[in-house]
């Protein structure tokens, strides 16, 4: 069972704490209602004017009777409705009747009330708070003509658009008190009987939508979580919305059939959950983390300039995503979120040239040169084009221009960042001159030195590594698994299981570039690790280092 409070508050230039049935906090909301006299005409002694206001766990009817000759000194009585206390129209209005008769005695004590907040009425068995009614601001009014006072003070007295205003002055049509300024007439406005939908329990809410899911509902300041029951109008349907980070809300329409009704999810009901990805969704940098803003990004031979591609959370999984952007090289790849929303593309500077086969001294190398394919004339000078489009070292007469041939490739390599060209002529060591016996040199000395010396062909140095690997090691902090997999196979998974041995042996050659060397010098002695380093695809190496990075040790004064 559940009480009403009442609380008496006289007004007057010494005057204003009230006397109270309750301790309750709704008593802070009892203050001085002279300003509702400059709202009325017709407000004479022995008149009692009523309004209503709401705080968050009630309604307040107050009631204002002035003070014969004083003025707008007043005595207010103000009676405090709980949101769980299932009072009648027809009893609330008794009460209030009663109370302006209370009004007219000469003076009112704590005995006068009590009986008032004695008085037991039934509990709701869901109790929802209110909004309540500002603070500053005007009045309404409503008449009894269209709704009687009944109904206006019935079960359904709170509605949503009352809270807009300080409060809601009920005027009796049968008396002389009418509005002396501007009001908001709310007499016709509908009094809308409300239905409480109530909340299913967690353990409802993962076993149907799964673990990280829960259940949202719209409200003018944004989306909240049904946690706590709502109020809809009865009748009325509610969308409701899974939700799950990440993904694309999913509607669930609830329609009102009783007072109290407690929400289920529809038959049969199993959640498909998507993401709608649009060009937003991307960010697409080159190796200096500078945007491409021209490129171009396709899911499954859908262009995203199109419009949004929508995709199943398995969809994802297996979708192929190609970017491509004007000058640098295109990937081609999974789609891999650096957080729920964005998905992060690095593009490597696309390497232009072309690709040449040379044979020297027996040994094969592949290597890149600038410019036009040009089968008329060799594009290395020395070389000359031999069987199945091979350049190859066109032997003793061209050995005076091979160093000047040798190094134009040699610039030109190092331009293109791929391949460094080193030339070696190995030569007799220069042997020491010490002083010339007196004996006259022999014919066979005569003849060494006469001797025409032997020219060995130049041995051509390449660079071995791996230029694209070399570009993105050196471009990027954070690596990414189909990077790796592609420019270095092996490498993430070695760096994920802290095979510290495999990633040694893999990135040695590599040691020139700074923060490999970072790596590979706090692989020296790291941190034994178990498990792997991520789930997501993606390594940050300053956190990885720092990670296998043992802690230093604390060392206390003496």
């Amino acid at each position: 069972m559940s009480k009403i409070d009442i609380a008496i508050k006289y007004t007057s230039a010494g005057a204003g704490e009230p006397i109270s049935t309750s301790s309750g906090v709704w008593v802070s909301y009892v203050r001085d209602v002279r300003d509702v006299f400059q709202y009325l005409n017709g407000v004479d002694d022995g008149k009692v004017v009523t309004f209503m206001s709401f705080c968050k766990a009630g309604s307040l009817i107050t009631l204002i009777r002035p003070i014969s000759g004083r003025g707008a000194e007043n005595v207010a009585a103000w009676i405090y409705v709980p949101t769980h206390c299932d009072i009648s129209g027809e009893d609330l209005s008794a009460v209030v009747e009663d109370v302006k008769v209370l009004l007219g005695k000469p003076s009112i004590s704590i005995q006068d009330i009590q009986p008032f907040a004695s008085k037991e009425y039934p509990t709701k068995p869901i109790a929802i708070d209110y909004t309540p009614s500002v603070r500053e601001g005007a009045y309404a009014f409503r008449k009894t003509d269209f709704y009687p006072i009944t109904d206006i003070l019935g079960r359904e007295r709170y509605q949503d658009y009352y809270t807009q205003f300080k409060g809601i002055i009920i005027l009796d049509v049968s008396d002389s008190v009418t509005p002396a300024i501007s009001m908001k007439d709310l007499t016709r406005m509908p009094i809308e009987t409300l239905s409480v939908l109530i909340p299913p329990p967690p353990a409802m809410i993962e076993s149907v939508l799964g673990p990280d899911a829960s259940l949202l509902y719209q409200t003018p300041m944004g989306f909240l979580q049904f946690k706590e029951p709502i109020k809809i109008k009865e009748g009325s349907s509610v969308t409701l919305l899974a939700f799950k980070k990440g993904f694309d809300k999913i509607p669930i329409l609830v329609t009102s059939k009783a007072a109290f009704q407690n929400f289920d999810f529809p038959a049969g009901f199993s959640p498909v959950w998507k993401k709608t990805l649009t060009r937003n969704h991307f960010k697409v940098l080159d190796v200096s983390n500078v945007p491409i803003q021209s490129a171009r990004i396709v899911i499954n031979g859908v262009d995203l300039a199109v419009g949004p591609y929508s995709m199943t959370e398995e969809d994802i999984k297996n979708a192929k995503l190609s970017v491509t952007a004007s000058g640098y090289e295109p990937y081609e790849g999974a789609i891999r979120f650096a957080n729920n929303d964005t998905v992060v593309v690095t593009l490597n500077k696309m390497i232009t040239g072309n690709q040449y086969h040379v044979l020297s001294k027996g040994n094969e190398y592949e290597i890149l040169l600038p410019g036009e394919a040009d089968k008329s004339k060799s594009p290395l000078q020395g070389y000359a084009w031999g069987e199945d489009d091979t350049l190859v070292f066109a032997g003793e007469s061209d050995k005076k221009s091979w160093w000047q041939a040798f190094a134009i490739g040699f610039a030109a390599a190092s331009v293109l960042a791929l391949l460094i060209w080193a030339i070696s002529s190995p030569r007799k060591p220069k042997e020491e001159v010490q002083e010339a016996p007196e004996e006259p040199q022999t014919e066979e000395v005569i003849q060494f030195i006469e001797e025409e010396p032997v020219v060995q062909e130049p041995v051509v140095v390449v660079d071995t590594r791996n230029a694209r690997l070399v570009s993105y090691l050196k471009g990027n902090e954070v690596w990414e698994q189909d990077s790796l997999t592609v420019n270095c196979p092996g490498l993430f998974e070695a760096m994920n299981s802290y095979n510290y041995a495999k990633v040694k042996n893999l990135l040695g050659p590599y040691n020139d570039i700074p923060r490999v060397k970072r790596l590979l010098d706090a692989m020296e002695n790291p941190v034994k690790k178990s498990g792997t380093y991520c789930i997501d695809g993606v390594i940050t190496l300053s956190t990885y280092i720092s990670r296998i990075t043992p802690e230093p040790k604390e060392t206390s004064e003496p």
